[in-house]
């Protein structure tokens, strides 16, 4: 059975329905997080963050490396006409989160709450969230297989809609029935995020089972795990598990070495700057199956075209927000979030040039993923989350919110110049915003 797949020229189409669904799944986050920042005031928001960060961590075993790989060999699937080896991929990447998430709760329950790491009055608040450490990766496959097949919308549907959509009213509710005589408001927040996450477990899983090839497809069968992917898994692992590490190492330095106020400020900067990445991340959602489409079947000048459509998707909805971040900032955190969040503006104007950076750069690490280049992200990935811990050690017990900002603005830069030069070098294509560089042949 060989499913028919839109045209790689059809990127403005998917990255307009990416970008739709992400704004949506922003601004359900953004509402959450301006509930909770006025529930939990400034000092309880930066715990319930500090937590979340803790906790997103956790997840990273599970789910490591797993999202791109299985994109990738999606898309391959499709390409030779075995849809039903999807299904294969499919068992394999459930065995390895069930496998894997298990033993880290255990250990990570073990450490919280026999152990003087965690405040008594916070052992609740990490306790609910370990339930993620599970969920969180499940969801993930299943999305990450939905957009395989290139079912963008509804690989997205399920993380992007469902689950912050249900947070808030989840958290509203238990307030209303007044569980917080029972459990702190942060941790009532952490149960909200839960069970955001489970019923976006349940959607995808209705998702999946529409979508999906039937057992009797050519492929079902497959042996997996295939050795060849045990060296892709580690370096698509490495560089997701460090740009996840990399984007919550601010409010985790901040936790330790700052007061809770500063990491609540660095918090809703990091957010209000990650708007500028909204297009970015919307071509990049897009154009992940269509590369590996493309490219396994020798479409190079295809590959070249979607890349550099994508950069241009990317910058041309970043700068407008970049402008208003920098000549209202303080403005726009006081009406979200209260006054006490307005000395956020700097980091928020510092977080956000390093955005626009890598939106002018493109989807360098896409390509390099979907093209078995994938080692060179996690060297690149290296550099930035080195650059940002030798930097957020020396600035944040000077500056709090301002020095992680700094750190991360020229962590981002610098990764994404890097993997830039790594694509042109490895592949012959521009990724950036220019694309002045064509790739005519396979190497």
């Amino acid at each position: 059975m060989k499913l028919r797949l839109p045209s790689p020229d059809g990127l403005l189409r998917g990255a307009g329905v990416s970008l739709v669904l992400r704004l949506a799944d922003m601004g359900f986050a953004y509402l959450a997080s301006v509930v909770f920042a006025r529930y939990l005031g400034v000092d309880g928001f930066g715990v319930y963050s500090f937590a979340v960060s803790v906790v997103m961590i956790l997840t990273l075993p599970a789910s490591f490396g797993l999202p791109p790989l299985i994109i990738r060999e999606c898309g391959k699937a499709l390409a030779d006409g075995e849809a039903g080896r999807i299904r294969a991929i499919k068992r394999w990447a459930y065995r390895r989160v069930l496998w894997i998430s298990v033993p880290t709760i255990l250990l990570a329950a073990a450490i919280f709450m026999g152990s003087d790491i965690v405040a008594p009055d916070e052992r609740s608040l990490f306790a609910a969230g370990l339930v993620l450490t599970f969920l969180l990766p499940l969801a993930q496959v299943r999305s990450a297989i939905l957009r395989g097949i290139n079912r963008i919308a509804a690989g997205q549907l399920s993380l992007q809609i469902v689950r912050p959509m249900l947070m808030l009213p989840v958290f509203v509710l238990l307030v209303v029935l007044g569980a917080q005589a029972l459990a702190p408001l942060t941790t009532l927040a952490m149960a909200a995020n839960v069970a955001g996450t489970l019923a976006a477990w349940g959607f995808g899983s209705w998702m999946l089972m529409r979508h999906m090839a039937p057992p009797s497809a050519p492929g079902a069968d497959a042996p997996f795990e295939i050795p060849a992917w045990r060296s892709s898994l580690l370096a698509m692992g490495l560089a997701n598990g460090m740009n996840i590490l990399d984007a919550q190492l601010g409010i985790l330095l901040l936790g330790f070495m700052s007061a809770n106020a500063e990491a609540g400020l660095y918090k809703v900067a990091s957010q209000f700057a990650m708007l500028v990445s909204l297009g970015y991340v919307a071509a990049n959602t897009a154009l992940a199956p269509r590369i590996a489409r493309s490219w396994r079947e020798g479409r190079f000048d295809a590959v070249s075209r979607l890349v550099t459509q994508g950069a241009r998707i990317s910058v041309g909805i970043a700068v407008p927000l970049v402008l208003a971040f920098l000549l209202a900032g303080a403005w726009i955190l006081t009406i979200a979030f209260g006054e006490e969040f307005a000395a956020g503006a700097l980091p928020l104007a510092i977080l956000a040039l390093g955005q626009l950076v890598n939106c002018f750069v493109g989807s360098s690490t896409a390509l390099l993923n979907m093209t078995h280049h994938e080692r060179h992200n996690s060297y690149a990935f290296a550099i930035g989350i080195a650059l940002n811990l030798m930097l957020g050690l020396a600035l944040i017990p000077s500056y709090g919110a301002v020095g992680a900002a700094i750190a991360a603005a020229v962590s981002v830069v610098v990764r994404n110049v890097a993997l830039w030069i790594f694509a042109i070098r490895l592949t012959g294509i521009d990724t950036s915003l220019i694309g002045l560089r064509r790739r005519q042949r396979a190497d």
